[in-house]
C-alpha cells in the first residue's frame, strides 16, 4: 500500500532558528518600528517569533506584512482606547465644573491641601497625576473637605491646653483607669 508508512522512514521535527537567525528575522522586521525611539511589543513578538518565521519560510520581509497589520491594529486599538480615557476625564471636568461652580478654584486649592496632608507630598505628586483620580468630583469634595478641616489647625497642643483635667498616665486615659 503506497500509504503506509515505511518502517526506515523518519520524521524530523524541524530544527529550531539560532540566535542569529532569529536576530536576523527580527532585525529584518522593520514594521516593529514605530518611530521616535518606540518600538512595538517585544513581548508579543517573541511570543509570535517561532509562527512567524515557520509563516514567512525565515523571510522577514513576508513576515513584516503580519506584523504590520497587528501593529496597525495596536496603535489604532490604543488611539481609541485614548480617546475612551479622554471623554471620560472630560466628562469628570464637566461634572466637577457643575458641582462647584464658582468655588472650583477654591475647592481644587483646599483639595490639593488635604491631598497633601493625607499622601505626604511624593505620594500626592503620583496621585495628583492621574487624570481620573485627580478630576474626580468625590475626591476633589472629599479631599477638600480634609483640606478644610485642617487649613488653620498647626497641629500642636499646647501643654496646659492638651493636659487639663487629664492623667499622665497613658493607661487611665485609655482604659478610664490605671491598670495595675
Amino acid at each position: 500500500n503506497l500509504m503506509d508508512d515505511d518502517p526506515g522512514e523518519t520524521h524530523e521535527e524541524p530544527k529550531p532558528p539560532t540566535e542569529d537567525e532569529i536576530k536576523a528575522f527580527r532585525e529584518g522586521i522593520k514594521a516593529t518600528d514605530l518611530g521616535e525611539g518606540v518600538t512595538f511589543d517585544d513581548a508579543a513578538l517573541d511570543a509570535m517569533q517561532q509562527p512567524l518565521m515557520e509563516l514567512a519560510g525565515n523571510d522577514p520581509q513576508k513576515a513584516e506584512k503580519l506584523v504590520k497589520a497587528y501593529t496597525d491594529y495596536r496603535r489604532a486599538e490604543i488611539a481609541r482606547q485614548q480617546e475612551k480615557d479622554d471623554a471620560f476625564v472630560g466628562e469628570l471636568v464637566a461634572a466637577s465644573q457643575k458641582r462647584f461652580g464658582n468655588d472650583l478654584k477654591q475647592m481644587v486649592s483646599l483639595a490639593k491641601s488635604g491631598g497633601r496632608r493625607v499622601f505626604g507630598d511624593a505620594l500626592w505628586n503620583q496621585m495628583k497625576s492621574i487624570p481620573q483620580f485627580a478630576n474626580n468630583p468625590d475626591i476633589i469634595e472629599r479631599l477638600a473637605a480634609f483640606g478644610k478641616s485642617v487649613k488653620d489647625d498647626p497641629g500642636a497642643v499646647k501643654k496646659e491646653t492638651g493636659t487639663t483635667g487629664r492623667s499622665s498616665d497613658w493607661r487611665e486615659n485609655m482604659y478610664g483607669g490605671a491598670k495595675k
